[in-house]
């Protein structure tokens, strides 16, 4: 019901206000998250590409909304296994947010937090780690429901940890976290000190 409602309200939106309003570019971003929800990618990759397009011509490459709109692209194509086109869209997200939004805005810190993701997935831990600890320092201090980006990113940093074998770094990180969530990734942890010791 909420899909078809969105359908008729887009379609309604480009008979008034034209196709390549900014507005309609908001409801086809909208509507991509609904059809990812659903797992029709393909559609909601072509809603997001169409929306990117508006936004670019409408308000230049630079503006905050086509930021949120590489993220929203990168989200459909992260969903599909397409990693390596994800990273440039994140990439644009956050260099554009980094010159349009306040260090500790929750939307830069999301962006950054899945570029570095993104890269682990990519098996490129290294330039994951500084996204990481950006998000940290900018938003640990942050209230009024922000806080969870801060520990999102310190469990990041403990995936990094395992994932390059650093340990010291895991213990260190894993103290900042909530004490209910301590054990997170324990399991993980306990595989790959294994892997390890056995490939001495």
């Amino acid at each position: 019901a909420a899909e078809l409602s969105m359908r008729r309200g887009l379609q309604l939106q480009k008979q008034m206000l034209g196709p390549d309003h900014p507005d309609v570019a908001v409801g086809l971003r909208n509507l991509s998250r609904v059809l990812r929800q659903r797992k029709a990618y393909a559609e909601a990759e072509q809603c997001c590409r169409e929306a990117l397009q508006i936004c670019q011509q409408k308000n230049g490459k630079d503006h905050l909304s086509v930021a949120v709109t590489q993220h929203a692209l990168a989200l459909t194509l992260l969903s599909q296994g397409k990693n390596a086109d994800a990273e440039p869209c994140l990439e644009e997200a956050v260099r554009i947010g980094t010159a349009t939004l306040p260090d500790h805005h929750p939307n830069l810190a999301e962006f950054r937090l899945r570029l570095g993701y993104t890269r682990m997935l990519l098996g490129r831990a290294a330039a994951a780690r500084p996204l990481f600890e950006q998000v940290y320092d900018s938003m640990r201090e942050r209230r009024g429901g922000d806080e969870h980006i801060a520990v999102q990113a310190v469990k990041n940093m403990i995936k990094y940890g395992i994932d390059v074998g650093d340990f010291e770094l895991v213990d260190r990180w894993r103290q900042r976290l909530p004490a209910a969530d301590r054990g997170f990734a324990s399991d993980v942890e306990a595989q790959r000190r294994q892997q390890l010791q056995a490939g001495k």
